[in-house]
Protein backbone atom coordinates (compact mmCIF):
# COMPACT_ATOMS: atom_id res chain seq x y z
CA UNK A 1 0.00 0.00 0.00
CA UNK A 2 2.72 2.11 1.00
CA UNK A 3 4.57 1.97 -3.01
CA UNK A 4 1.02 3.67 -4.31
CA UNK A 5 2.41 7.31 -1.96
CA UNK A 6 5.09 7.29 -5.00
CA UNK A 7 3.35 7.90 -7.54
CA UNK A 8 1.49 10.77 -5.71
CA UNK A 9 3.72 14.33 -7.10
CA UNK A 10 3.15 17.05 -4.84
CA UNK A 11 3.05 20.23 -6.80
CA UNK A 12 2.98 22.58 -4.03
CA UNK A 13 6.03 21.14 -2.96
CA UNK A 14 8.82 23.83 -2.60
CA UNK A 15 11.69 21.45 -3.86
CA UNK A 16 9.54 20.08 -6.71
CA UNK A 17 11.15 22.07 -9.65
CA UNK A 18 14.20 20.16 -10.85
CA UNK A 19 13.05 17.20 -8.96
CA UNK A 20 13.75 13.85 -10.30
CA UNK A 21 11.49 10.94 -9.39
CA UNK A 22 12.53 7.22 -10.35
CA UNK A 23 9.81 4.58 -10.00
CA UNK A 24 9.33 0.96 -10.56
CA UNK A 25 6.31 -0.71 -11.88
CA UNK A 26 5.80 -4.37 -11.47
CA UNK A 27 2.68 -6.74 -11.08
CA UNK A 28 1.26 -4.72 -8.05
CA UNK A 29 1.18 -1.72 -10.26
CA UNK A 30 -0.56 -3.43 -13.00
CA UNK A 31 -3.00 -5.46 -10.97
CA UNK A 32 -4.02 -2.35 -8.72
CA UNK A 33 -4.88 -0.04 -11.81
CA UNK A 34 -6.20 -2.97 -13.82
CA UNK A 35 -4.74 -3.54 -16.90
CA UNK A 36 -4.70 -6.07 -19.77
CA UNK A 37 -0.92 -5.99 -18.85
CA UNK A 38 -0.41 -9.40 -17.06
CA UNK A 39 2.97 -9.09 -16.44
CA UNK A 40 5.76 -6.23 -16.27
CA UNK A 41 8.78 -4.47 -14.74
CA UNK A 42 9.09 -1.35 -15.87
CA UNK A 43 11.55 1.39 -14.62
CA UNK A 44 9.89 5.12 -14.62
CA UNK A 45 11.87 8.25 -14.48
CA UNK A 46 10.06 11.78 -14.11
CA UNK A 47 11.70 15.14 -14.55
CA UNK A 48 9.79 17.97 -13.17
CA UNK A 49 10.28 21.50 -14.15
CA UNK A 50 8.20 24.50 -13.21
CA UNK A 51 6.79 26.68 -9.83
CA UNK A 52 3.69 28.32 -9.29
CA UNK A 53 0.91 27.41 -11.63
CA UNK A 54 2.47 25.79 -14.87
CA UNK A 55 4.93 22.58 -14.43
CA UNK A 56 5.99 20.37 -17.06
CA UNK A 57 6.85 16.40 -16.50
CA UNK A 58 9.16 14.32 -18.41
CA UNK A 59 8.28 11.42 -18.17
CA UNK A 60 10.63 8.23 -19.30
CA UNK A 61 9.74 4.68 -18.77
CA UNK A 62 11.73 1.29 -20.17
CA UNK A 63 11.52 -2.29 -19.59
CA UNK A 64 9.15 -5.29 -20.46
CA UNK A 65 5.34 -6.09 -19.87
CA UNK A 66 3.45 -9.58 -20.75
CA UNK A 67 0.53 -9.16 -22.59
CA UNK A 68 -1.66 -12.05 -24.59
CA UNK A 69 -1.13 -12.24 -27.95
CA UNK A 70 -3.94 -11.13 -29.90
CA UNK A 71 -3.58 -14.45 -32.23
CA UNK A 72 -3.04 -17.77 -29.89
CA UNK A 73 -3.59 -16.03 -26.46
CA UNK A 74 -0.58 -17.33 -25.09
CA UNK A 75 2.04 -14.55 -23.13
CA UNK A 76 4.50 -12.45 -25.11
CA UNK A 77 6.68 -10.20 -23.97
CA UNK A 78 7.06 -6.71 -25.21
CA UNK A 79 9.80 -4.26 -24.97
CA UNK A 80 8.82 -1.18 -23.58
CA UNK A 81 10.48 2.52 -23.79
CA UNK A 82 8.73 5.61 -24.23
CA UNK A 83 9.36 9.26 -23.31
CA UNK A 84 6.37 11.82 -22.90
CA UNK A 85 5.75 15.32 -21.87
CA UNK A 86 3.44 16.41 -19.75
CA UNK A 87 2.01 19.85 -18.97
CA UNK A 88 0.37 19.95 -15.29
CA UNK A 89 -1.81 23.24 -14.42
CA UNK A 90 -3.37 24.07 -11.40
CA UNK A 91 -6.98 24.90 -11.46
CA UNK A 92 -10.43 24.58 -9.86
CA UNK A 93 -10.96 21.02 -10.51
CA UNK A 94 -9.53 17.88 -11.79
CA UNK A 95 -9.81 17.58 -16.04
CA UNK A 96 -7.50 15.64 -18.18
CA UNK A 97 -7.43 17.60 -21.85
CA UNK A 98 -4.83 15.23 -23.27
CA UNK A 99 -2.09 17.77 -23.96
CA UNK A 100 -2.74 19.25 -19.95
CA UNK A 101 -3.87 18.10 -17.08
CA UNK A 102 -5.56 20.59 -14.74
CA UNK A 103 -5.23 19.59 -11.01
CA UNK A 104 -6.80 21.07 -8.06
CA UNK A 105 -5.12 24.15 -7.03
CA UNK A 106 -6.18 23.31 -3.03
CA UNK A 107 -4.97 19.55 -3.18
CA UNK A 108 -1.67 20.81 -5.24
CA UNK A 109 -0.83 16.97 -6.17
CA UNK A 110 -1.11 14.66 -9.08
CA UNK A 111 -1.42 11.02 -9.19
CA UNK A 112 0.99 9.72 -11.69
CA UNK A 113 0.28 6.11 -11.57
CA UNK A 114 -2.68 6.05 -14.47
CA UNK A 115 -0.41 8.31 -16.41
CA UNK A 116 2.44 5.87 -16.49
CA UNK A 117 -0.10 3.26 -17.71
CA UNK A 118 -1.59 5.33 -20.39
CA UNK A 119 1.82 6.40 -21.69
CA UNK A 120 2.87 3.01 -21.89
CA UNK A 121 -0.41 1.13 -23.23
CA UNK A 122 0.00 4.13 -26.13
CA UNK A 123 2.93 3.33 -26.89
CA UNK A 124 1.95 -0.73 -27.32
CA UNK A 125 1.42 -1.77 -31.13
CA UNK A 126 -2.44 -2.42 -31.93
CA UNK A 127 -2.20 -5.95 -32.89
CA UNK A 128 0.06 -7.96 -30.73
CA UNK A 129 1.14 -10.94 -31.90
CA UNK A 130 4.52 -13.15 -31.88
CA UNK A 131 6.83 -13.47 -34.55
CA UNK A 132 6.02 -15.79 -36.68
CA UNK A 133 6.33 -19.77 -35.58
CA UNK A 134 6.44 -18.25 -31.94
CA UNK A 135 2.94 -18.46 -31.50
CA UNK A 136 1.64 -21.80 -29.31
CA UNK A 137 0.67 -24.40 -31.12
CA UNK A 138 -1.89 -26.27 -30.05
CA UNK A 139 -3.89 -23.45 -30.28
CA UNK A 140 -2.29 -22.69 -33.83
CA UNK A 141 -4.06 -26.10 -34.85
CA UNK A 142 -7.36 -25.37 -33.33
CA UNK A 143 -7.11 -22.22 -34.97
CA UNK A 144 -6.61 -23.01 -38.40
CA UNK A 145 -8.84 -25.75 -38.08
CA UNK A 146 -11.82 -23.21 -37.19
CA UNK A 147 -10.60 -20.84 -40.26
CA UNK A 148 -11.07 -24.32 -42.93
CA UNK A 149 -14.27 -25.30 -41.42
CA UNK A 150 -15.34 -21.21 -41.74
CA UNK A 151 -13.96 -21.26 -45.46
CA UNK A 152 -16.13 -24.62 -46.30
CA UNK A 153 -18.76 -23.14 -44.90
CA UNK A 154 -18.38 -20.01 -46.62
CA UNK A 155 -17.96 -22.19 -49.95
CA UNK A 156 -21.03 -24.11 -49.37
CA UNK A 157 -23.16 -20.85 -49.36
CA UNK A 158 -21.00 -19.19 -52.05
CA UNK A 159 -22.31 -22.38 -54.49
CA UNK A 160 -25.97 -22.44 -53.19
CA UNK A 161 -26.59 -18.62 -53.93
CA UNK A 162 -24.75 -19.30 -57.72
CA UNK A 163 -27.07 -22.17 -57.94
CA UNK A 164 -29.83 -20.01 -57.00
CA UNK A 165 -29.23 -17.51 -59.46
CA UNK A 166 -28.76 -20.06 -62.42
CA UNK A 167 -32.54 -21.54 -61.60
CA UNK A 168 -33.64 -17.87 -61.51
CA UNK A 169 -31.83 -17.44 -65.02
CA UNK A 170 -33.45 -20.71 -65.98
CA UNK A 171 -36.97 -20.18 -65.14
Amino acid sequence: MDWKNAYIIDLKSSDVNGKVFHLHENDSFFEYLQTDIEHGELDTTITVEGTGRLFNLNIHTEGTVHVPCDRCLADMELRIDTTDDLVVKFGTEYMDEGDYVVVPEEEGTIDIAPLIYEFVALSMPIKRVHQPGECDPAMMEILNQHLADRSNLEDDFETTDEEDVEEQETE
